[in-house]
């Protein structure tokens, strides 16, 4: 890519204790993302993006999953996908630019890979999406995650060791269940991978895929930069999404507060 940025030249801010990329938007990330080569495993800041909103924040100090918060906590590149996320960082005295949602960043890679045929791995969440991206681009792996109870390991890392095998000589790993299993499995994924081989970037991009392939409808920007971006997804899964955000709403103030004092 030449002159393009890489993981490590883009600016960081600590925010709630993470180290955010701070971009222009999400091009520039997508520019370094495509920068970025599997290379060996080594200690320090592992191989991973991680795209933090206002309810990964609330569940990451409640430390519910610490298994997840340990990768979020490592990841090279952290995201901040939310307005309101980019707000707080301006209470704090941390201003992060911009709002980077991983949707977009997808948006911005998805369609070059594709051209470029760049081999990738994707962990799609059902048979709809993982048909829809190989014949997109067929020579991508796409695998089907089944579901697995979080308290059965084994089950687990039978899984995590099939994504390894079938991501060898992928350039990139899209992971699209969810947090926290999505930051769980692609943990298991770089612990398991062979110490001589090396690793790829590993995205844990939630339900960007969904998104992209008109699946589920996409924010407008108006709205995504007046933070009203739960009021567009409320209305299309109310009994999924009520709880959460009502719960959102009562514990990220104080995490904010907390964080300035």
């Amino acid at each position: 890519m030449g002159s393009a940025p890489s993981g490590s030249s883009l600016a960081r801010r600590r925010v709630f204790g993470l180290a955010f990329v701070d971009a222009s938007g999400p091009a520039e990330v997508a520019e370094a993302v495509l920068a970025e080569r599997p290379r060996p495993r080594a200690p320090g800041m592992l191989p991973v993006l991680v795209t933090p909103n206002v309810d990964h924040l609330v569940r990451l100090a409640r430390r519910d999953d610490p298994v997840a918060a340990a990768v979020v906590d490592s990841a090279r590149f952290v995201l901040p996908d939310g307005q309101p996320v980019v707000w707080a960082s301006r209470l704090l005295g941390r201003p992060l630019r911009s709002r980077l949602a991983g949707s977009e960043v997808v948006a911005h890679l998805w369609p070059r890979l594709v051209a470029g045929r760049v081999p990738v791995t994707v962990i799609a969440s059902d048979d709809g999406t993982a048909v829809a991206l190989r014949a997109q681009h067929p020579g991508a792996v796409v695998l089907v995650a089944p579901w697995i109870d979080r308290r059965d390991p084994d089950a687990f890392g039978r899984f995590a060791d099939e994504c390894v095998a079938g991501a060898a000589g992928s350039e990139l790993v899209f992971v699209t269940i969810g947090f926290p299993q999505s930051e769980r499995l692609i943990g298991e994924m770089v612990r398991r991978w062979p110490v001589d081989a090396p690793v790829p970037l590993c995205c844990a991009v939630g339900s960007s895929f969904a998104v992209l392939l008109g699946q589920r409808r996409h924010v407008p920007r108006w709205a995504a930069r007046a933070g009203l971006e739960w009021a567009v997804r409320l209305v299309d899964e109310p009994r999924r999404l009520a709880g959460r955000y009502a719960r959102d709403a009562v514990l990220f103030p104080p995490l904010v507060w907390r964080a300035r004092r």
